[in-house]
């Protein structure tokens, strides 16, 4: 470095030259990131009409139609740094889709049509066109046997001010709830390759509990679970029909009653509007069938960029869970090398052998099915889940809110995938079901914990609820930063099969289940030191670890909350027949 002598300049006017010459100068931090939902803005000229990506088993996502020969503009003041992403569909036949800003071509580009893994998304540069109006252009060309093309998720993002925010007294919370996720699934539990490059690093800055467990099989009761703090035997819920009474006190209620804003997106029918979870929430959007999770993570950033603090989102995700249809090119086992942000993807490396996979048959007797699904599907639709959440975690940083917020990531249950012959069922309560991950990040860490001993999933609600500073109503769970402190967890945890027919508890060592159905009915022991498998019934060949175990649960059973009664409710045939195809009705 060169020095140069400031010689008869006053004292205070040396040091501003100083600082600005040299030392004082920092970087500008860039504004924050703004979305713009194409399906939410209609078009200021040409038609566009309603539609939606579905494969055949029902998930989907929304997207707008646009005719053979057609186009539709949307007239846009740009911020910084912007670009265009949308979903190619075309028709039943090859399209052109093709992106103008004004008389410009920004892509001109064929793509076939995808029934089952949609194609990848595409994104569009527009940084010629920043801090200018101008007309972001779409049209279809009508190649032969194109009659039309579908733009699914189709969002604009740019930079822009938002000027000074206050800061909430209270923090704000996200709730990630990841359907049918079990922990060794994910780099930070273990696997490796790792198909979750953004979970692994926010659980760097994370307290992970590695002994989490869920206190069922099943969605609907393990969610009413996490969102009580109960156990299903105290709340009353086995299955996926049967709605929680309004007499019972939910985690969004009791954050709603402390000044929060309450949102949900839910990903699955029988969760957003069979569970009675809507009770304490603002706004729940929620779908007939299956929603995949760029539209979740779309919705969410839709409302943080309008909402103030303090608020809760609670953040459903269906992709673990069967159908195995994650988008190309997750479906051929390849994830981002690095966490992506909001921009495109750059760079993609396998998670597994890389390649198509035969879709398996599973299931018994009249229940078998052909649904899309592969246990090396399984980790695509977490790889593609994960580069969505991604895209969440970076629009919150851009925000300043990533700082302000509790974040929560814990699956209901986990997944069967050829354990004792079984896929995709999550059956009985073995490890590979009722092992959940759990990771919290808390304001402004830098860095967490690795956290051994026993856990429920469900101590999540008397967590969320003492960080926000609301009293907690009995119930089951304990704040888990007590456990993180003390270095040590629940001596015993219990869990209920779906419909109430079957039991666990489970130590350290040793795990109980009683299962009352008739292919399985009995007493299983399992010594969990020799055998983490859980592999060798031990039942009657351990009687002191058995009659001890038999008697905890025992006591635990008889120790029950009073609550009201859920009332039944029956399902129509279409409900009955979308369950159907998920493996849970004959």
């Amino acid at each position: 470095m060169r020095f140069v002598r400031i010689c008869n300049v006053p004292e205070a006017l040396m040091v501003v030259i100083l600082c600005t010459a040299v030392a004082c100068s920092r970087p500008t931090e860039p504004d924050p990131w703004r979305q713009t939902d194409l399906l939410a803005v209609g078009p200021e000229a040409g038609e566009v009409s309603p539609s939606r990506l579905e494969t055949r088993q029902g998930r989907y996502l929304p997207a707008f139609r646009i005719a053979a020969g057609g186009e539709a503009s949307w007239r846009l003041n740009l911020g910084a740094e912007p670009s265009f992403s949308f979903r190619p569909a075309p028709d039943t036949a090859e399209c052109s889709f093709l992106v103008a800003a004004g008389e410009r071509t920004l892509l001109e580009a064929s793509y076939e049509p995808a029934e089952l893994n949609f194609n990848e998304t595409v994104y569009v540069g527009l940084e010629g066109f920043s801090g200018k109006e101008t007309d972001l252009v779409l049209r279809v060309r009508g190649d032969e046997g194109c009659r039309y093309a579908d733009w699914g998720s189709p969002v604009l993002m740019d930079r822009r001010s938002i000027g000074p925010r206050t800061k909430a007294k209270q923090p704000n919370v996200v709730l990630l709830g990841i359907d049918t996720l079990r922990a060794d699934a994910l780099g930070v539990y273990g696997r490796d390759p790792s198909p979750s490059p953004v979970i692994d690093r926010l659980a760097e800055e994370s307290d992970v509990y590695l002994d989490a467990f869920s206190s069922s099989n099943n969605t609907n009761p393990s969610f009413v679970s996490i969102m009580t703090g109960l156990y299903p035997k105290n709340h009353g819920i086995y299955d996926l029909s049967t709605p929680l009474p309004d007499s019972a006190t939910t985690l969004a209620e009791r954050l709603s009653d402390a000044g929060y804003a309450t949102r949900a997106v839910v990903s699955v029918d029988h969760l957003a509007n069979r569970s009675g979870l809507r009770q304490g929430f603002d706004e729940v959007v929620g779908t007939e069938t299956q929603i995949f999770a760029e539209t979740v993570v779309t919705t969410a950033i839709g409302w943080l960029q309008e909402m103030d603090s303090p608020f809760f989102l609670w953040l459903h995700f269906f992709d673990a869970h069967v159908p195995h249809t994650p988008p190309a090119p997750y479906h051929l086992g390849y994830r981002s090398r690095e966490p992506a942000g909001l921009g495109p993807v750059t760079s993609w490396i396998p998670f597994r052998e890389p390649g198509p996979q035969e879709f398996i048959s599973w299931g018994k007797g009249e229940g078998k099915t052909s649904m899309p699904a592969h246990v090396n599907l399984y980790p695509g639709e977490i790889a593609y889940l994960d580069r969505e959440i991604g895209r969440l975690l970076a629009f919150l940083k851009s925000r300043g809110l990533y700082e302000e917020t509790v974040i929560v990531l814990v699956a209901d249950h986990g997944e069967t995938l050829g354990e004792r012959r079984m896929f995709f069922n999550h059956s009985w309560l073995y490890d590979n079901t009722t092992h959940v991950p759990l990771i919290v990040r808390w304001p402004g860490a830098e860095s967490g914990r690795r956290v051994g001993g026993l856990v429920q999933h469900f101590d999540v609600f008397p967590t969320i609820l003492a960080a926000a500073g609301v009293a907690v109503p009995p119930q089951d769970g304990r704040d888990l930063r007590t456990f993180a402190e003390a270095g040590r967890g629940r001596p015993v945890v219990f869990g209920e099969n779906a419909l109430g027919n079957g039991w666990m508890v489970r130590t350290n060592k040793h795990k109980l289940l009683f299962l009352d159905k008739p292919e399985v009915q009995g007493t299983y022991l399992y010594n969990l030191k020799h055998d983490p498998q859980e592999k060798q019934n031990l039942a009657g060949k351990d009687r002191p670890a058995e009659e001890r175990l038999l008697a905890l649960l025992e006591r635990w059973k008889a120790d029950q909350r009073g609550f009201e009664i859920p009332i039944p409710a029956e399902l129509n045939e279409g409900e009955r027949k979308r369950l159907r195809a998920l493996g849970y009705v004959r």
